[in-house]
């Protein structure tokens, strides 16, 4: 319960903060869902094309378009659906790259902040904060755990704005058929519940990736501050060794840890399709049309 609080309250903070840079990547993530949804529903005539050039028995969608075409008067044929699918296709890459821009906007923006903060509250702090502590966790967070969290606020700020954009997304292949989508989800939920198991475990992992960091970085800070005393007194081999010993372990965790995230991502992709298959054969049994 405290962890779904803090990031609810991270949201609110952030939302709060940064309304413009949330506004206009949501606004962006709409757009681009219906332009999505219209190249998914693209590639219908086209296969009703495909399927059958005459266009005999064409799916519900592809008598909407060839009517629309009658009006206009222009001819359906395998070039323009094609370049219909393309141009859609297009559209849509060209909103991926506003958007991948615009989250990088809200990471530097938000990233930034953080730095402030941080740094304010560092230099607002006594003299016995640095001189009776170790650098390294300080270290460490301004050379890599601030990039890491703003990397996660930028996540968080895609999750967001994805909502409605799922919401969008389920409205086309709902509409085409409700049952098949359905079995889709379910399957897609019922089989990734495992992967919701690990993020204990991914917690765990990444909590000793931030703590050997710490340590590496406080012993290369120790080298740094203190190069003079080790080269006069000939410690060099030892404090070498402790670094070498600081970098495996901290190799260890961040493998363990990167590993997780490229193993959740990876396996989960054969789960989406094999619930797409499984209701594509469900469908294909109950007469659905190919093409929908």
């Amino acid at each position: 319960m405290t962890r779904q609080s803090s990031i609810i309250s991270i949201f609110r903070e952030f939302l709060a903060r940064y309304p413009k840079y949330f506004g206009a990547l949501f606004l962006i993530l709409v757009v681009e869902a219906l332009v999505a949804a219209g190249a998914i529903l693209a590639v219908v005539p086209l296969t009703d094309f495909l399927l059958d050039p005459d266009l005999k028995s064409p799916s519900r969608l592809s008598l909407m378009l060839l009517g629309f075409l009658k009006s206009l008067n222009i001819y359906p044929s395998f070039w323009l659906f094609g370049l219909l699918f393309v141009v859609s296709n297009l559209v849509k890459s060209l909103l991926d790259i506003v958007i991948r821009y615009s989250i990088l906007c809200i990471k530097y923006q938000v990233l930034r902040g953080l730095f402030d903060d941080t740094l304010t509250t560092f230099l607002k702090a006594r003299l016995e904060f640095f001189s009776g502590r170790d650098q390294g966790p300080l270290l460490n967070t301004f050379s890599k755990e601030l990039a890491n969290i703003g990397d996660t606020l930028g996540i968080l700020a895609m999750q967001l704005a994805r909502v409605v954009q799922l919401c969008i997304y389920l409205v086309v292949p709902m509409w085409l058929n409700a049952s098949m989508t359905l079995t889709a989800l379910i399957l897609g939920v019922l089989l990734g519940l495992p992967f919701v198991l690990l993020h204990k475990v991914g917690y765990r992992l990444g909590q000793k990736n931030i703590e050997t960091a710490n340590v590496l970085m406080g012993d290369i800070g120790q080298i740094l501050s203190s190069a003079r005393l080790i080269l006069g007194f000939g410690r060099q081999k030892q404090s070498r060794e402790r670094s070498l010993y600081a970098f495996d372990q901290h190799s260890h965790a961040t493998l363990r840890s990167q590993t997780l995230d490229a193993a959740v991502t990876a396996l989960f992709q054969p789960v989406g399709i094999l619930s797409a298959v499984v209701a594509l054969g469900i469908g294909l049994q109950q007469g659905s049309p190919v093409p929908e």
